[in-house]
Parts: structure tokens; C-alpha cells; sequence
């Protein structure tokens, strides 16, 4: 016997900025998490770093998204999400660029302070205010389970990303890189489908979409 409540809501993707929100989610989940799981194997089991080293040059990736967070809400009221959450984007790709020219088995901490700086604000650009898109045409009924939904597929995109970084990282870091970079260009790409919401990721976004 059918349940009456589906455990994941199929009729969510009939709205335009769930649909393209959540794909846009999925391809940005693949390549935020893939470059820092490789970047981490590789400079302990390649480049022969300590773990506490690692982990510590990881933190400037966090102080990053710390600063990005409250600066992307406070752009977001003025300009609309979708502006910061593509210029999160960019910032990834950037960071992306920055780690490929600089990684290799030599490559010090201070060389990798400014990608990884960066990426984390990509992260603290982009992540809030995604959601906020996502939830834009969404039904205030519907909110729990799309919110749910976000959250799933965000699991997915970590499960896709440790995937693919099994498969190239064998091959080369640089593999997972470029991958990660083709991804962000798909995340980009679908970004600009959005509708540009305004709020800052503080209210709901119904009623003041802008196209």
C-alpha cells in the first residue's frame, strides 16, 4: 500500500528554481568537496606532510567562508542572490586555477594559504545564498520537505565528489582539479538560469522574485 506522503516529493521539481537550484547545488557539491579531499591525501601521502600540518593550512579556508558569510548576506539584500551566488562561483574557479598552477610535491604552505583562502569564500558566497534561490518558488507548505530535498542532494554531490576523486586521483591531483573546474563551469552556467532573489538568505523569497 502506497503511503500518502512521499518520502522525497518528485512534484518539487515542477517549480523553476528548485529545479535548477538544486542541479546548480549538485554540480557546485561535486567540486567543493573533491579538490579538499584530494588536496588532503595528496599533501599527507605524497607530499609528506603531517596531519596537523594539513589541517592547519585547511583553517584559512575556513576563516575564509567566515568572512564570506555575513559579507554575502549583506550583498545579497542590495543586489539579489544570484549576482553573489554566481560571483561565488567565479571566486571557485579562480581558487581552482590558483591550486593547479601551485600544487606539486614541493609546493609549501604559503603557497597554498591564498587559493585555499579563496575557495573558502567562494563557499561563504555561494552556499547560503543558493539556498535562498532554491526556496524562492517554492510553496511555503512545501518549504520542509524542498529544505529536506536540498539537504539530500547535498549528500549526494559529496558522495559523487569522493567517487571521482577515487577514480583520477590515482592519476594525477591535477586530474581532480580540472574536473572540479569543468564542474564549477556547469555550476556557473546553470546559475544564470536562476531568478534573482532578494533578502539576504534572511527572509523567505516569495513575492520578490526579480527576473
Amino acid at each position: 500500500m502506497l503511503g500518502k506522503e512521499p518520502i522525497f516529493d518528485l512534484g518539487l521539481f515542477e517549480f523553476r528554481s528548485f529545479r535548477g537550484g538544486m542541479l546548480a547545488s549538485l554540480a557546485r557539491q561535486i567540486a567543493q568537496f573533491a579538490p579538499i579531499y584530494a588536496l588532503a591525501i595528496f599533501l599527507e601521502e605524497t607530499a609528506g606532510w603531517p596531519a596537523s600540518k594539513t589541517g592547519l593550512v585547511f583553517v584559512n579556508s575556513a576563516i575564509g567562508a567566515m568572512i564570506a558569510g555575513p559579507l554575502s548576506g549583506w550583498r545579497a539584500t542590495r543586489w539579489g542572490a544570484k549576482p553573489v551566488v554566481i560571483g561565488g562561483k567565479v571566486v571557485m574557479a579562480i581558487s581552482i586555477i590558483w591550486l593547479l598552477a601551485v600544487i606539486g610535491v614541493s609546493v609549501g604552505p604559503a603557497m597554498l594559504l591564498g587559493p585555499l583562502f579563496l575557495f573558502g569564500l567562494s563557499i561563504g558566497l555561494a552556499a547560503v545564498q543558493l539556498n535562498t534561490v532554491v526556496m524562492a518558488d517554492v510553496p511555503l507548505v512545501k518549504a520542509g520537505d524542498a529544505s529536506a530535498a536540498k539537504s539530500a542532494i547535498g549528500r549526494v554531490g559529496n558522495s559523487f565528489g569522493a567517487a571521482f576523486v577515487g577514480i583520477l586521483l590515482v592519476i594525477s591531483i591535477n586530474d581532480v582539479l580540472i574536473m572540479a573546474f569543468l564542474f564549477i563551469v556547469v555550476a556557473l552556467a546553470l546559475a544564470y538560469t536562476l531568478p534573482n532573489v532578494k533578502g539576504g538568505g534572511g527572509e523567505r523569497a516569495h513575492g520578490i522574485r526579480q527576473e
